[in-house]
């Protein structure tokens, strides 16, 4: 299923920073947020277990901070990204804008950074 930007949504003004430690629970949100979509699109509600958000602990602990960038609008977290070394090199894993500023370039400006 492919979603489209509504054409009332102006792009909003975001900033992109690196990961705070204070970020932990919007992001903990965020994949949770993620999860819940990645179980609709994939019709399996286990993705993740009875928890999502606490996936995003074991990926801080594998991965660390480093790498993980938040996009803020208004001072609030609305998205993340994060560049994990894989197999194949690098990896831009995950990408997660909240579903309600979606199709304002936000994940655009976390791709880019």
């Amino acid at each position: 299923m492919k979603r489209k930007a509504s054409a009332g949504r102006a792009k909003v003004p975001a900033g992109v920073r690196s990961f705070k430690a204070s970020d932990r629970d919007a992001c903990r949100g965020l994949w949770a947020e993620l999860t819940l979509w990645h179980r609709r699109i994939y019709d399996d509600p286990t993705i993740c277990g009875s928890d999502p958000g606490a996936y995003f602990d074991s990926y801080l602990n594998k991965h660390g901070s480093k790498h993980i960038w938040v996009a803020e609008v208004d001072g609030k977290a609305v998205g993340m990204a994060g560049l994990i070394q894989g197999d194949e090199g690098p990896e831009l894993e995950p990408l997660i804008v909240s579903g309600d500023h979606r199709g304002r370039g936000i994940g655009r400006l976390l791709s880019e950074k």
